[in-house]
């Protein structure tokens, strides 16, 4: 394990130096606990901080801004689980390409953003949360007409258990509309003095950089801590489930949603991947089968999330073909809980397990993703997935397969 950690009396700073990049990447990350109703909320003050802050308080001004600073890329982004994880996402070119001092300038910059918000008299700027909310609505409306996009939440709602990914993130217009300058700012200084905060950084950094991050932060957040749940064990299903839901749009998309039960820690991070791959990836037994062989789809591909137990199968059909695909994707499923897995199968996902893994090497950002999941979910560091991939058996494949148990099957029918 590469990174390394640095305890502040108010966060955790957690870094993996590396000088192959010309920019640095840090992730500031606020946990706390949240309502499903405000899920809405944080997402409209996260559009709203994004877009203005109290130095540079109008578009011009934050063009400007980012000009000076060598265009840094900042996103917020807001993640539901069991926790809510507001994260400030910062990428920006080193000062050693720039100019001496751009790092102090960027970070002061970023944090300003989080810290001084654009608000006056106790709320944010009304003209400015006007411009965010009529951003999501248009948002929202253009989600509403993406079949693929509705038909995925549709489909996760019909989890009963207890697990993030059955959780509707999806914007609510009404909701939107009723987001109040005032109340909202409260809200957000609430939030970031409740907030567990985690940083992550990632790129060739020194001790003065992280000076810099704690001159930011030393004053302005309090010693919090949350626990987040990273695991999930599932309930067995009863009863095969079959819901139907008619729709407005012209393709009819299937979903088939299995559960894993009593999975072991190897089997979620180690043998699930290629399980998933082989059954449901871009050359697969679902492609090969259900697309090329019986044309019975227009896409089908299977995911899985390890930590939730949860592996699920999405295709593009037509209604009239809906019995038909079912039975053939079980018969696939089938294939692969009985072992009818070749060599060949298993050892060229493990060749695209491989390349994705020396992908996230030269990737910045995708080396802090990992570093999060690290520390944050105990997943393994990419660097030592390859050895542990490599040594996965069709033993453990098949007996992955013995724990999979199809939850339910949802049918959003198009007209055509």
């Amino acid at each position: 394990m590469k990174y390394k950690k640095i305890s502040f009396d108010n966060y955790d700073l957690y870094y993996i130096k590396k000088d192959k990049f010309k920019t640095i990447t840090v992730n500031t990350l606020f946990i706390n606990d949240y309502s499903k109703t405000n899920i809405t909320k944080e997402k409209v003050i996260s559009e709203y901080l994004v877009n203005t802050c109290k130095e540079c308080d109008n578009e011009i001004l934050m063009s400007k801004k980012f000009l000076e600073l060598y265009e840094p890329n900042i996103g917020i982004y807001d993640y539901f689980s069991d926790k809510h994880t507001k994260s400030f996402l910062l990428n920006f070119l080193n000062d050693k390409f720039t100019e001496k001092g751009m790092n102090k300038k960027t970070l002061d910059f970023y944090y300003d953003i989080v810290f001084n918000p654009n608000a006056k008299d106790g709320k944010f700027d009304k003209s400015n949360l006007d411009i965010s909310k009529r951003k999501l609505i248009t948002r929202s409306k253009l989600q509403r007409e993406d079949s693929s996009f509705c038909a995925y939440f549709n489909a996760m709602g019909q989890i009963k258990d207890n697990i993030p990914i059955a959780i509707d993130t999806r914007l609510k217009e009404s909701y939107i509309r009723k987001v109040d300058p005032k109340e909202a700012y409260e809200y957000y200084v609430d939030r970031i003095k409740s907030s567990k905060v985690i940083v992550f950084v990632v790129g060739d950094i020194d001790d003065e950089f992280f000076k810099i991050i704690e001159s930011n932060l030393k004053n302005k957040i309090k010693k919090n801590d949350y626990e987040l749940i990273n695991r999930y064990n599932l309930s067995k299903v009863k009863k095969e489930r079959e819901i139907i839901k008619e729709t407005t749009f012209n393709q009819s998309i299937l979903f088939m949603v299995y559960k894993f039960i009593n999975i072991t820690e190897r089997e979620r991070l180690v043998v699930l991947p290629i399980f998933n791959n082989i059954l449901g990836g871009s050359s697969s037994k679902l492609f090969k089968n259900v697309r090329e062989k019986h044309s019975l789809v227009y896409y089908a591909h299977s995911n899985s999330y390890s930590s939730q137990s949860i592996l699920f199968i999405e295709a593009g059909i037509e209604s009239k073909n809906y019995k038909k695909t079912v039975t053939v994707i079980k018969e696939q499923m089938n294939e692969m809980i009985n072992g009818n897995i070749t060599d060949k199968e298993i050892n060229g996902t493990k060749e695209s397990l491989y390349s994705g893994l020396y992908e996230i090497d030269d990737d910045e950002r995708s080396i802090l993703n990992n570093l999060c999941g690290v520390v944050l979910d105990n997943l393994y560091y990419y660097e030592d997935l390859k050895k542990e991939y490599e040594s996965v058996t069709k033993e453990e494949l098949i007996n992955l397969g013995k724990k999979i148990e199809l939850d339910f099957i949802h049918l959003s029918k198009g007209v055509n």
